[in-house]
């Protein structure tokens, strides 16, 4: 919230935020933990992956975790696509996305 005159962030900035968080969760949980949660063991005659330390349940936490941050970022994606078509196309004002703000939580 903006403190001079307690009105919150508007929507397409608050959209990006959003979109910018589920893209480090799921950055976070893909790339920088890899294979650190995948079980150290030889699976179907394969060697286990570098740096595997984890167990089937840290390794499907950590799947669960990719992809609700993962399906986020779509929605994110979506949500702010159609805040511009509004925005572009139908001459919504902030006023009125602010309106149908919950109703952009339930689409993305």
């Amino acid at each position: 919230r903006n403190k001079k005159n307690q009105e919150s962030l508007p929507t397409i900035p608050c959209i990006i935020l959003s979109m910018s968080l589920a893209d480090l969760g799921s950055s976070f949980f893909a790339h920088f933990l890899g294979t650190w949660m995948v079980p150290n063991e030889v699976i179907n005659g394969f060697d286990p992956p570098p740096l595997a330390t984890g167990t089937d349940g840290t390794c499907a936490a950590q799947a669960f975790m990719w992809n609700l941050f993962f399906y986020a970022g779509y929605g994110s994606n979506a949500t702010l696509a159609i805040t511009y078509w509004l925005t572009v196309c139908r001459g919504r004002t902030e006023s009125k996305l602010k309106q149908c703000n919950w109703q952009f939580l339930l689409l993305g």
